[in-house]
């Protein structure tokens, strides 16, 4: 998991007009985004969510049956 951001940040005020953050106009998240590393991808220090893999993912979701289409 590296982060959940996304290009183009904008900052705006009551009326004024938006405007770009002018660094983060790229695709390239590299160029304003640091990876996460240890728990930072933790809202809180008490956040007790795990990181899903495919792989545990895929242990979570094993016993789930697929639905009859229509």
């Amino acid at each position: 998991f590296r982060n959940d951001f996304l290009p183009r940040w904008y900052a705006t005020s009551g009326d004024a007009k938006p405007k770009m953050l002018a660094n983060t106009d790229t695709e390239n998240l590299d160029q304003f985004v640091a990876p996460f590393t240890g728990d930072q991808w933790k809202r809180t220090k008490d956040d007790k969510n795990i990181l899903m893999t495919p792989a545990s993912r895929f242990v979570s979701n094993a016993d789930l049956q697929t639905l009859p289409a229509g």
